[in-house]
């Protein structure tokens, strides 16, 4: 959000920021409805997202769509965007402004909510039928919101990106690997947030198998979250303790270091999907379609680092049949983790070959200065098209 805004208003649009949790961003204006309940719900657990929302909740959600509503009435803005349909998607469709562009990227509704939740799938359905643009990443999106009655004219493919010009220099990366005691060894890193869909514990099961054969590894886990104990302990436990560095949060202007030093990325993500039927005898079919590419991934494409990720639709976008068969290894699964690991670190020149393609790949295809351009395009030809009806 705080690099789309950025963009724009460098384009010298004139960017309106709506959230209950606002950040001071150059050159755009920001209004933050008051939260009712606020103080309440602060006091939620963060990370406790089995908690079944209360009336409260429901009722928050409600007085703050509201308000955005009478806002972006007030505002009359040329276009709105909304990022996510859990929430956002929900309250720009009661706003009932057009053009609205929604953005479904790494989120679980399209694919897992949309199957377990009658409520939320009726929503869904609501939401594609009045935004004028659906955005997603990759093309298990595509076909998932086509599947879920999408018109194919409003979907568009936008991978979101990374700044080159941002990646860092030789000389931060060396003694980021120094400080994280990796010089001379081979580095693995994993950026995520210690929760359970993540599935890191099922990373750490892998170490022990893989630094039999290779002693000479490191491994990093860059993130915080409430199983930061449960998997220190865990480390602990499978003797591994000397070999992984739990770093703790790292801005986001860090994670291009980080991919830099190390000579592996690891993505264990792994949501154990629901099955079975829901409501009225429905047969859920919960995947990972629309899932994505997460903006650690695409660091690691472009800083020749090597992707080890759980295998999942949409990935077939950017890997060969041959790096999704040596590369993706089974979720939940670390023995199919480490032989691929291991698999890699005897095969010098394969990686070398994966890096240098993928390299060129990322600067193709996720360079996040193009694609806002391109995105930027499509925002004012849609406002042009729907310029005629608005007037009326």
């Amino acid at each position: 959000m705080i690099r789309w805004a950025e963009h724009f208003s460098s384009r010298g649009h004139e960017v309106s920021i709506v959230s209950a949790r606002p950040h001071d961003i150059p050159g755009a204006r920001v209004y933050a409805p008051k939260l009712p309940f606020e103080d309440f719900l602060r006091r939620r657990e963060i990370y406790d997202q089995n908690r079944a929302p209360n009336f409260a909740v429901y009722l928050s959600y409600i007085l703050v769509a509201l308000t955005i509503r009478r806002t972006v009435r007030r505002l009359s803005p040329d276009l709105v965007m909304a990022m996510t349909l859990e929430t956002n998607g929900v309250l720009s469709m009661i706003a009932g402004h057009h053009p609205t562009a929604l953005y479904h990227l790494g989120n679980k509704a399209l694919s897992i909510m949309s199957e377990t939740s009658l409520v939320m799938r009726t929503l869904i359905k609501a939401m594609l039928r009045f935004a004028d643009m659906l955005y997603t990443h990759d093309s298990a999106g595509v076909n998932r919101l086509l599947e879920l009655g999408a018109a194919k004219e409003k979907i568009y493919v936008n991978p979101w990106g990374i700044e080159f010009d941002q990646l860092p220099a030789q000389a931060r990366v060396d003694g980021l690997r120094e400080q994280l005691g990796a010089t001379g060894k081979k580095l693995f890193v994993c950026i995520r947030a210690l929760m359970p869909e993540y599935d890191l514990g099922t990373f750490l099961r892998a170490i022990p198998s893989i630094v039999k054969d290779r002693p000479d590894t490191r491994y990093i886990l860059v993130g915080d979250g409430p199983q930061r104990s449960e998997l220190s302990d865990l480390a602990a436990e499978l003797g591994i303790s000397d070999y992984v560095v739990f770093v703790g949060y790292a801005p986001f202007s860090m994670l291009s270091a980080y991919t830099s030093a190390a000579d592996f990325y690891v993505d264990p993500i792994n949501f154990r999907l629901p099955s079975g039927r829901s409501w009225w005898g429905h047969r859920m079919r919960c995947s990972l379609d629309g899932i994505g590419y997460s903006i650690t991934l695409l660091l690691a494409l472009a800083t020749d680092c090597v992707p080890l990720v759980t295998r999942r639709s949409g990935l077939s976008d950017i890997f060969t049949e041959e790096e999704q068969r040596l590369l993706l290894w089974e979720p939940g699964d670390p023995t199919d983790l480490a032989e691929k690991a291991k698999g890699l670190l005897a095969s010098e020149d394969y990686c070398e070959t994966v890096r240098r393609r993928l390299a060129v790949l990322s600067r193709q295809r996720f360079d996040w200065l193009a694609n806002a351009e391109r995105i930027e395009r499509e925002y004012l030809d849609k406002i042009q098209q729907l310029k005629p009806a608005r007037e009326t």
